[in-house]
């Protein structure tokens, strides 16, 4: 996999499963879920899931279990863009 595939990949996972905003789902499980499809290559799902947080297209929120990630409401528009570029649709 290509780093836009894991890109679309996260961003894929966390739209269909609606976790925008307050809705948050497990940074560490998002890692094993995509790295066990890219050869268990966790070390480059996590650079780039970190990419997308510091870019602001993901929230991550810190709990005391482990860190918590979110789709960024404000950037929808991106989102939904770089969603719809590997489906081919519109939303």
């Amino acid at each position: 996999m290509e780093d836009e595939e894991i890109t679309f990949t996260v961003l894929d996972i966390l739209f269909k499963k609606v976790k925008w905003g307050g809705a948050h789902i497990s940074y560490d499980k998002i890692v094993r879920w995509i790295g066990n499809k890219v050869k268990r290559n966790g070390k480059r799902v996590r650079k780039i899931v970190d990419k997308l947080i510091k870019d602001g297209v993901i929230i991550s929120k810190p709990t005391h279990y482990g860190k918590e990630i979110s789709l960024n409401p404000k950037e929808r528009e991106r989102i939904i863009e770089i969603i719809s570029k590997y489906y081919k649709i519109s939303y």
